[in-house]
């Protein structure tokens, strides 16, 4: 029996515009040009000498989003050729407002926890006036101002929509913010949590959900697109702050922490938890229940915090591609076992679509890591899973020029490089478990 066709949310007008042909003959961008174009603006804004502060942490994540949804795009339309009939693939396409593609809702959060920190600046009465002054006195001369102007702590009047940005009340409202950083943190936690909902994924497994896209048109994310949309909305209050991934066995979590006035209490240091409604942890225990050092708790840098969101979505699409759970725990690992033992029992449609997309994750890690020894070895071995056989040979040839990982890894590693020689050299098209290969890496009727 046909199943239900799958449900295409109706994009914006922007979107539309990017995305699909018009009908009146205008000249758009195709998928597959905004796809390439997407892939080029990644590599420019983060290949090696730029320096890694210059790169664009939100910016550059719209361009793995539109990659990401332009991919999906190109493969519903292809089932659509195949199946015109019945539309079952899948693969969800929401391209979202215009809003978020321009980075404007960032903008309007970041203007919305202003006014709150003002309003709750204004309520409370302010204590620790020799503290304040301390700090102020602590501060680059440059960006000094008078005690009193730092309490005089009138809340910015309210704007009706579309009005004209206020001015800003000179340095005193910048430093005001470095002083009562905790203020400025429950001025951002109603803004995102409480106010608009922000939360955590509900469920493991969703590419999507990596992207920052996602989260602000959806309202749930991963744990380290939480952690950019909280970062980029410090970055525009002027909320100084650092952030680092953290990935182990059990999962994703992310944690930040203000980079100027750390928050300590009784000689204990207090992290943000933006996964969780921007709570405050330990970072004794954080270090506890991630194995880490006190030491280990460094800011991470643009490169490592990307590669992180690149690692959260091509988990999801190693899960989806070999049909295991997407479970942090359950999650079959992508190593050379388990890549040698893959029985191929997938969908092969979808199946290799989320095993493209998988690869196109790995690709951009090494790009960002090219030090990373993990990661080459990761991108190897899924280029194996997909069957091009040529390129995995050469991606585990250069793993081992740069020096390998483990011994055990090594000989495994040698293992397969040799069977992968014999591939070559005799035109096998076989995938490992007997079926073949078409030139698109389709699975064939042979053995049905």
């Amino acid at each position: 029996a046909p199943t239900a066709p799958l449900r295409v949310h109706r994009p914006s007008e922007r979107g539309q515009r990017v995305m699909r042909c018009a009908a009146k003959g205008e000249e758009v961008m195709s998928k597959k040009k905004v796809l390439e174009q997407a892939r080029k603006q990644f590599k420019r804004a983060t290949s090696l000498p730029r320096p890694d502060e210059a790169i664009e942490l939100a910016k550059t994540c719209l361009t793995i989003a539109l990659e990401e949804e332009a991919a999906a795009q190109i493969f519903a339309d292809e089932q659509r050729e195949k199946h015109a009939d019945v539309i079952a693939v899948g693969v969800g396409v929401d391209l979202g407002g215009a809003t978020t593609w321009s980075l404007d809702r960032l903008d309007m959060l970041a203007e919305e926890v202003r006014m709150v920190f003002e309003e709750q600046l204004a309520a409370v009465e302010v204590e620790g006036e020799e503290d304040v002054a301390a700090r102020l006195e602590a501060l680059p001369a440059a960006d000094r101002v008078d005690l009193s102007q730092v309490l005089a702590l009138k809340p910015k009047p309210k704007r009706p929509p579309g009005s004209p940005e206020l001015p800003e009340a000179g340095p005193a409202r910048r430093v005001r913010v470095e002083l009562f950083p905790a203020l400025m943190v429950n001025a951002i936690n109603e803004v995102l949590y409480e106010r608009h909902g922000f939360r955590r994924s509900q469920q493991h497994g969703e590419p999507r959900e990596g992207h920052i896209t996602t989260l602000l048109e959806a309202g749930e994310g991963s744990p380290v697109a939480m952690g950019i949309l909280y970062t980029e909305v410090c970055k525009r209050v002027g909320l100084p702050v650092a952030g680092m991934p953290i990935e182990d066995a059990y999962g994703h979590y992310y944690v930040l922490w203000p980079t100027k006035y750390p928050f300590k209490v009784g000689g204990e240091e207090y992290l943000i938890d933006p996964y969780g409604n921007g709570d405050l942890l330990q970072k004794s225990e954080v270090c506890e229940v991630f194995s880490l050092s006190s030491k280990a708790i460094q800011p991470a840098t643009s490169r490592r915090i990307l590669a992180s969101v690149l690692t959260y979505m091509r988990d999801a699409y190693w899960a989806r591609a070999i049909g295991c759970s997407p479970e942090p725990a359950l999650l079959e690992p992508l190593d050379l076992v388990t890549v040698s033992e893959l029985e191929w029992d997938m969908e092969w449609d979808e199946g290799n679509f989320n095993l493209r997309r998988a690869v196109a994750c790995a690709e951009r890690r090494v790009h960002l890591l090219p030090a990373d020894q993990q990661a080459q070895l990761q991108y190897a071995l899924l280029q194996y899973a997909t069957g091009d056989f040529e390129t995995a040979w050469q991606e585990l040839g250069v793993y081992l020029e740069r020096g390998g990982g483990a011994d055990e890894n090594d000989e495994q590693v040698a293992v397969l490089m040799e069977r992968l020689r014999m591939f070559l050299e005799f035109d096998v098209t076989q995938r490992p478990d007997g079926g073949s290969f078409d030139s698109a890496f389709q699975i064939t009727d042979q053995d049905e």
